[in-house]
């Protein structure tokens, strides 16, 4: 019938030119995937000048490529800010200045790091943000805060990843405003950088709680406009941070996952029964991000943090070594410790002792 009405209208046009064409069909809305694949955009918009480093400092220039040399050096600034010093001696030891830390606690939420920063060039600066993983009893209050926390990305809006590790990295962001480095608040050196006014590096690092806290903050930068090309971040030992459109809907039960590890293994890993996981959304957040970000993960095959909040997939690219325990060993909880310390990853990355 209407494409008779149709028909008749057209050819009305035609021969006597002066009927109205009818009125067009409402067009199907066109639904859109589950998955939004968006591209994070640099800023600004003008072409992106090379950053510009003196000889001795093109070793730090941000790569997708593994560096020994980085590994070295941000690992020991990584180790050191466990001390009550926060590691100013490891930055002095490296050329870094150490412009101060803050120490912030707030309910479960516990954090700690220091910042710093050395000239490159006449103008150009590295800035280091160090966080500092469990130390005290409310650091491990922060591990234990596990309940997803929805995070609003430039990629995908529907994620959920580790509460904790979340407000933590927020609470830094917070924090910016107050660390102030070669006289300018930090936050004001990342908007002049999205901006395009500077071009500095940005080294992030953290171990165990500090680097599932330095890679969320990572993100969080490379969405606020800093480029990949300024952006390089080390994590060691750090516990995954889980992303799932479906994680909101997940209990959280006591675990006995590991128990063949004995009391510390069940004290430690927590075991989520999920009644709903979206793999699609987790795999794709997850390898968005590692494309979009230089961030390389450093882990020990027999450490048992990075293997926390199974199942789920963590950011970055591998950096995976070969453990010296076997499964007995693991069930002596001081071997378990020793396998996570930082000494342990220092002695790893000096042996270029890689899993084959």
């Amino acid at each position: 019938m209407i494409k008779n009405i149709i028909a008749l209208s057209v050819a009305g046009i035609v021969f006597s030119g002066c009927m109205a064409q009818p009125k067009t069909a409402t067009a199907k809305k066109v639904v859109k995937p589950t998955v939004k694949k968006k591209v994070i955009k640099n800023k600004p918009t003008q072409q992106t000048k090379k950053i510009v480093v003196d000889k001795n400092f093109q070793y730090l220039l941000p790569s997708d490529k593994y560096s020994k040399k980085i590994a070295l050096e941000i690992g020991d600034i990584a180790k050191s800010v466990f001390n009550d010093s926060y590691g100013s001696f490891a930055f002095k030891r490296h050329g870094y200045k150490l412009e101060g830390h803050q120490s912030i606690s707030q309910g479960l939420v516990d954090l700690q790091f220091a910042y710093a920063y050395k000239m490159v060039s006449k103008k150009n600066m590295v800035i280091v943000v160090a966080v500092r993983g469990s130390k005290e009893a409310t650091d491990w209050g922060t591990d234990a805060n596990y309940m997803p926390k929805a995070y609003n990305t430039k990629i995908d809006k529907d994620i959920t990843i580790h509460g904790g590790f979340l407000s933590s990295a927020t609470l830094l962001e917070k924090q910016e405003k107050n660390c102030k480095i070669n006289s300018l608040p930090l936050n004001k050196l990342i908007k002049l950088n999205a901006e395009g006014k500077r071009n500095d590096i940005f080294l992030i690092t953290g171990h165990s709680l500090g680097g599932a806290i330095a890679t969320i903050y990572t993100t969080k930068l490379r969405d606020r406009g800093i480029r990949k090309d300024q952006l390089l971040t080390y994590t060691f030992g750090a516990p995954p941070i889980s992303m799932s459109e479906g994680a909101s809907k997940n209990k959280l039960t006591s675990s006995s996952i590991i128990g063949k590890f004995g009391g510390m293994g069940s004290a430690l890993m927590a075991d989520m029964s999920a009644e709903k996981v979206d793999e699609n959304e987790v795999n794709y957040y997850i390898d968005r991000y590692t494309k979009e970000v230089n961030l390389f993960r450093l882990y020990d095959s027999n450490d048992i943090v990075p293997k926390l909040f199974a199942p789920t997939r963590h950011l970055g690219t591998p950096i995976g070594f070969e453990g010296k325990y076997g499964l007995a060993d693991l069930r002596q909880p001081m071997k378990i410790i020793k396998t996570h310390n930082m000494g342990n990853y220092m002695n790893q990355i000096k042996n270029d002792n890689f899993i084959k």
